[in-house]
């Protein structure tokens, strides 16, 4: 856990801020490819170094894909709709994390603790791999008009 939140508060610090604007969709894919990476490499290969090496790269990937997931939501998002649209965001993110845990503790009980960081880091990594070939199939984004543009409150002068 530590190698982990090392990694993240590093990337958060250091790298996740130094990513443009039109950059967030790959940053999100290549973060979450790279965690499922890093478990994978640290599942099949049981070695302490390596381990903790690999969840240190683990957490800068995750700290990179939950920046810039953050961040293109709100330069995606409306003003008026933001409120709404994260909370459904993390709805949908808490709902992955209760549910992996319910089915990380199934899975570990029929195959062990080892085999089931595997199959999360192979699954991680496919989706990563996934997303990254519909997002070479998209056309770039552009922020909505209304976060672009910052206006004067109703009445003031101009």
């Amino acid at each position: 856990i530590a190698a982990w939140t090392l990694g993240m508060v590093v990337v958060s610090l250091w790298l996740a801020r130094r990513v443009p604007a039109d950059r967030l969709p790959l940053s999100v894919m290549l973060g979450g490819s790279a965690v499922g990476a890093a478990v994978t490499v640290a599942a099949g290969f049981p070695n302490i170094a390596l381990a903790l090496a690999m969840f240190f790269v683990g957490g800068g990937a995750n700290a990179l894909e939950n920046v810039a997931m953050r961040s293109l939501i709100h330069r995606q998002t409306p003003d008026r709709l933001r409120g709404r649209v994260f909370s459904a965001y993390y709805g949908m993110v808490h709902a992955a994390h209760i549910s992996a845990l319910g089915l990380g503790g199934v899975l570990v009980s029929w195959v062990g603790a080892r085999y089931s960081l595997l199959v999360a880091g192979l699954g991680g990594l496919g989706i990563g791999a996934l997303g990254l070939a519909a997002l070479a199939r998209m056309r770039p984004l552009t922020a909505p008009e209304e976060s672009r543009t910052v206006r004067a409150p109703e009445g003031a002068s101009r």
